[in-house]
């Protein structure tokens, strides 16, 4: 313990007067006989156990005057051991750090090779972190309140202003990505409430019966995820053949890499991706046959009704029997076949990828099984092997 000087000088140590008090012990042990020495030594002891213990007392009722005055303060706030002033700023030091080294971490390599510097740091999400835990204290404390039911409408209003920090990102896409992100969190957590309260419904209704609506429930539990990527996947088939321009670049890209389109036009993927879907919406206006006739080839129909770049990539004296196929797979009248070749090469392409890192890992763990196992072995060999020799030697 240490106090500070008269006048706000520097702080004194506790062995101050402990040292001051040896020190006059010492003077007045010149001064006086050996029994008035002890005497006053005696005393001198005495009065520094006292003061000693005194002040022991006085730090332990000050702390637990200390700790009761804050057991007594109400918190409104869950955020405990933290003032919301501390909170909030630790929020947004946190966001920010986190976003700003995400990105520069992301753009760090592109910057160099093309000589761009990025330098100007974003501020959403840091804005997004550190408004809502504000806005969420200042209703708490605006409301006197701090029960879970009155806290919904507190996380519900910050929640709501918070996100309006998505106005001061520029970058449309980005924009885009982070509201579709927040959109199927918001999904997920929609559907998991709405099954939850399914689930107590159900359980009240009939608690010791499991009927029609329990089964239901099991299997959207086990299958949900199919049934969610089969119609993410059938949406994002028809935006990447309609509505292509509601899909990112990098995105159409992966799609036109992965279904085939720059392996059979390379150039024209693109351009022969819309022309699917223009040719569609031409034939339902039109209400004209979907089919080519047999008295055509594939090629030379393209070349008179669709486009003539399209028909130069048609391979000749090939039939296709509809006219999207000829889009779809220019090099092979056979829609199986494509589609038996297509999935041949990205299988390969996908075993290139992650055949050598897990059968990387797998070697590895068993390469390690097996040497552990052995060194079992040869330690299980070696103690037998050495019990068998002592035994008979201890008795020679």
């Amino acid at each position: 313990m240490s106090t500070l000087g008269s006048g706000g000088g520097p702080p004194i140590p506790a062995s101050y007067y402990e040292n001051f008090l040896e020190s006059l012990a010492q003077i007045v042990s010149k001064l006086l006989t050996d029994q008035e020495t002890e005497a006053v030594i005696a005393s001198i002891r005495s009065f520094q156990e006292k003061l000693r213990r005194l002040s022991s007392q006085n730090l332990r009722r000050l702390n637990l005057e200390i700790t009761a005055a804050e057991a007594e303060k109400p918190s409104l706030c869950r955020h405990v051991g933290k003032t919301c002033t501390q909170n909030c700023t630790r929020g947004f030091i946190k966001a920010f750090s986190v976003a700003f080294t995400v990105k520069y971490l992301i753009a760090i390599l592109p910057s160099l090779l093309t000589g761009k510097i990025i330098k100007r740091p974003g501020i959403l999400k840091q804005m997004a972190g550190s408004g809502y835990k504000g806005i969420l204290c200042a209703m708490r404390h605006f409301r006197k309140t701090q029960d879970k039911e009155s806290d919904k409408l507190n996380a519900f209003v910050a929640g709501c202003v918070a996100g309006l920090s998505l106005a001061f990102d520029r970058d449309k896409r980005r924009r885009q990505s982070v509201m579709l992100y927040l959109f199927t969190r918001a999904l997920q957590f929609n559907g998991s409430w709405l099954m939850k309260q399914w689930a107590e419904r159900r359980k009240a209704m009939h608690p010791d019966q499991v009927k029609w609506d329990d089964h239901l429930a099991n299997f959207l539990q086990r299958h949900s995820g199919v049934v969610v990527m089969m119609i993410a996947n059938a949406q994002l088939i028809y935006a990447f053949l309609f509505q292509h321009d509601t899909l990112p670049r990098s995105y159409f890209s992966f799609l036109l890499t992965h279904g085939g389109f720059k392996n059979n036009f390379g150039r024209m993927a693109a351009p022969a991706a819309e022309a699917v879907g223009l040719t569609v919406n031409q034939l339902v206006e039109d209400q004209s046959p979907i089919t080519i006739p047999n008295s055509l080839t594939s090629r030379e129909f393209y070349l008179q009704n669709v486009s003539p770049n399209i028909g130069n990539m048609i391979r000749p004296r090939l039939h296709h029997k509809y006219i999207m196929c000829g889009i779809q797979h220019p090099h092979n009248d056979s829609c199986s076949g494509d589609k038996v070749s297509l999935f041949m090469d990205e299988f390969l392409r996908s075993f290139k990828l992650y055949a050598p890192l897990n059968i990387s890992q797998a070697c590895f763990a068993k390469v390690y099984i097996i040497m552990l196992q052995v060194l079992l072995i040869f330690n299980h060999v070696c103690s037998c092997w050495f019990m068998h020799t002592m035994h008979p030697t201890s008795f020679a």
